[in-house]
C-alpha cells in the first residue's frame, strides 16, 4: 500500500486555491529557500522538533532515548544530536508538555480522503476542494498520484502548489487529475535563484512555458522578498512572461516571518532574521503594475 509523509492537514484554507479548501502539507523538498516558513517541509523524512519555552526539565526524554541522542547541557537545557537520533519518537510519548514532537506521518490515501469528506459540503458550497502543498508534491509522485486519483474519483476539486521542479512527463500526468495548478516563480535570474535556493530555475522555466499551453487553471505565485525579488526589472520580465504565456492569475505573496521561530525547534538557523516585511504600498504598486499591463487578475496574499 502507497504511503506518503505528510507534516500538516490543514482546514478551512481560503488562499491556496479557490474557495474553501483542505491543505494537505507534504514533506520533502529539493529547495532550500532562505525564507521558508516551513522548514519542518525541506527533509522528506520525519523530523524531530523541540520548543525549549514548554520544556520543564522533567528529563523524561533523556531516560527514554534508546540510543542516548538526547541529553541534558551543564545549563540544564535539553540538547538532541540530530545525527544520531533515529526519529524513533519514544521521547516524544514521554513528553508531558509536547515540548518534543515528532514531525512526519506516514499516511495513505484513503487515510486522508476520510479526513477531506467530512467538508464535503464547504467544498461544493464555496467551490473549493483539496489543495497538496508542501514541502514539494513532486517530491512524492507515486503517492502524489494515488492521492488525487482517488480525490477525483470522489469528485473533489483538486490543486497542487508546487515549485515546478520535477519531470515534465509527471507534471504533464498530473495535469489530467489537477483542477488547479498554482506555481511559484521565485526569481528570473539564474544566479539569484541558486543562491538563496539552492537550485537553479532551467526546469522551473522551462516548465512553466509547456504547462502554461495546456493548463489555463493556473495561478502564478511570486513571493515578495525584500533584497531577492522586490525591483521593477524582475517584475517587468514576470509581466513579459504573464502575457507571452497567458496567464490568467497571479497571486503575490509578501514576505513574513511567521515560521522563523520554527529553525531553532528543529536546530536550524533563519537566515533572515533581519529582513522586515515589505512595505505594503510598494506591493500594492507591484500589483497594480501586473494588473495594468497584463489581462491578468492579481491578488496579494499576506
Amino acid at each position: 500500500m502507497i504511503k506518503g509523509c505528510i507534516f500538516n492537514i490543514q482546514k478551512f484554507c481560503l488562499h491556496d486555491g479557490p474557495g474553501i479548501r483542505t491543505v494537505i502539507f507534504m514533506k520533502g523538498c529539493p529547495l532550500h529557500c532562505r525564507w521558508c516558513s516551513n522548514p519542518e517541509s525541506q527533509s522528506g523524512k520525519k523530523e524531530i522538533i523541540y520548543d525549549a519555552k514548554l520544556c520543564i526539565d522533567c528529563g523524561g526524554c533523556v531516560a527514554v532515548c534508546p540510543i542516548a541522542a538526547v541529553t541534558v547541557t551543564r545549563d540544564k537545557r535539553v540538547s538532541i544530536d540530530r545525527d544520531r537520533c533515529s526519529k524513533c519518537g519514544v521521547c516524544a510519548t514521554q513528553c508531558p508538555t509536547t515540548a518534543l514532537q515528532i514531525l512526519g506521518k506516514e499516511m495513505t490515501a484513503k487515510e486522508i480522503l476520510n479526513i477531506v469528506e467530512a467538508d464535503r459540503l464547504f467544498y461544493q458550497t464555496s467551490g473549493g476542494g483539496v489543495t497538496i502543498s508542501g514541502g514539494e508534491p513532486l517530491f512524492q509522485p507515486e503517492f502524489l498520484f494515488d492521492l488525487l486519483k482517488q480525490l477525483k474519483e470522489n469528485e473533489i476539486n483538486t490543486a497542487i502548489e508546487t515549485s515546478g521542479i520535477g519531470p515534465w512527463d509527471v507534471i504533464q500526468e498530473l495535469c489530467k487529475l489537477l483542477d488547479w495548478v498554482l506555481f511559484d516563480i521565485k526569481h528570473l535570474d539564474r544566479k539569484k535563484h541558486l543562491e538563496s535556493t539552492g537550485v537553479n530555475n532551467d526546469q522551473i522555466i522551462d516548465n512553466l512555458s509547456k504547462l502554461s499551453a495546456i493548463k489555463k487553471n493556473l495561478i502564478l505565485r511570486i513571493p515578495i522578498i525584500p533584497g531577492f525579488n522586490m525591483d521593477h526589472d524582475f517584475y517587468d520580465k514576470i509581466i513579459k512572461i504573464v502575457n507571452n504565456e497567458n496567464i490568467n492569475f497571479v497571486d503575490l505573496l509578501t514576505y513574513h516571518r511567521l515560521g522563523s521561530d520554527k529553525y531553532e525547534k528543529l536546530g536550524k538557523k533563519y537566515e533572515l532574521i533581519n529582513v522586515n516585511p515589505p512595505n505594503m504600498s510598494l506591493v500594492d504598486e507591484v500589483a497594480h503594475m501586473i494588473a495594468n499591463q497584463t489581462n491578468a487578475k492579481v491578488s496579494v496574499n499576506t
